[in-house]
Order: C-alpha cells, then sequence, then structure tokens
C-alpha cells in the first residue's frame, strides 16, 4: 500500500486536520489545523481597535480560538487571541481548565438561570 503523505511527515494527521500537506510545503507551513477558526466571538464591550486598514477606521474587538499543531510538535495547541495582539498557546488542559472556568463565571453572572 502506497503512503500518500509527503516526505516530510512522518506520521498521520490528527482527525480533526483539513489541511492538504505536499513534499513542497515551506517548513514553517509543515502544519496540522482544522478547515476554519472554532470560534471568533465579537466583544461587545470592549474598545474598539484600530482596523488593518486605515481607511476603515475602528473596528469592534473579535476574539478568536483556533486549535494548530506543527509537523514537530507532539500535541495540538490552542490558540486564543484577537487581530492585532501577541495572542495565547494554549495546552489541551490548560484550554479545558480556561474553558471551566468561562462557564463557571458566564453561569454566575447569568441572571436569567
Amino acid at each position: 500500500m502506497k503512503d500518500d503523505r509527503p516526505e516530510w511527515q512522518t506520521s498521520p494527521c490528527p482527525g480533526w486536520c483539513t489541511m492538504t500537506h505536499t513534499d513542497e510545503d515551506f517548513p514553517d507551513d509543515r502544519i496540522h489545523r482544522p478547515g476554519q477558526e472554532l470560534a471568533a466571538v465579537l466583544l461587545t464591550t470592549n474598545d474598539p481597535i484600530r482596523g488593518e486598514r486605515p481607511e476603515r477606521g475602528f473596528e469592534p474587538l473579535v476574539l478568536s480560538v483556533d486549535l494548530e499543531q506543527h509537523a514537530r510538535e507532539t500535541m495540538p495547541r490552542i490558540l486564543l487571541g484577537a487581530r492585532n495582539s501577541p495572542g495565547y498557546n494554549l495546552t489541551a488542559p490548560e484550554a479545558v481548565l480556561l474553558g471551566r472556568a468561562l462557564l463557571a463565571a458566564g453561569q454566575l453572572a447569568d441572571i436569567s438561570t
């Protein structure tokens, strides 16, 4: 059976990876990723930020959650950040802990439940 993986890829993609990998991928681009970012949350109470294009002025802040794993990494990273910010790289246990804390705080603050 022929293995269709590129020469640089030593193990199969994680089940969540939807990328097409080739032998021509640059080393920095050898990343496993889902097709789209996992979430983009509009933060309505934050001050707007200057947009990527000056002519557009200010834009609302959007917090994004994504997942990636470089071919040389043994574990995936959960990426948490906003445009024009450095962001955070979380391990799976860190993301679960943060998610639980956010859920608990949101439920505590939600007076409708």
